[in-house]
């Protein structure tokens, strides 16, 4: 999800940076065009990334998100019964944290995605048909 954040990335300069290049470069409409059928041509190419990564991986990442959440409902059970000075208290606390951790991943690389797109346009599928 990373590399498409910063693909997404690169096409916005490319689109902001793009009518500038053309104005400049003296050959007018063509090279506006060309440059507009490039911006096109990526932007499908992400698409097409993002929907193999959804194809490949949602699955796994689900299956992995609510094993992580059950983890972490068993290690918060355990926290309350064990006495707070020892050492499977500290244990316990050093496993929640990583599994915490584990699941922010997730959620941090899927909000990057949604903040640079627009939530507007992930939510609304007809955007990726």
């Amino acid at each position: 999800m990373g590399i498409a954040a910063a693909q997404i990335d690169i096409l916005n300069q490319k689109i902001i940076g793009f009518r500038s290049i053309s104005e400049n470069d003296g050959a007018g409409t063509k090279t506006y065009i060309s440059n507009l059928s490039g911006c096109v041509k990526h932007h499908n190419e992400i698409i097409r990334y993002i929907e193999n990564l959804e194809r490949v991986f949602s699955m796994i990442f689900l299956v992995q998100f609510l094993t992580s959440g059950a983890v972490i409902c068993n290690i918060g059970f355990q926290l309350v019964h064990i006495q707070p000075q020892s050492i499977q208290f500290a244990n316990m606390v050093f496993f929640f944290i990583a599994m915490m951790l584990q699941l922010g991943m997730y959620c941090w690389y899927g909000n990057e995605i949604i903040v640079k797109v627009g939530k507007d346009k992930i939510y609304n599928r007809k955007y990726f048909n």
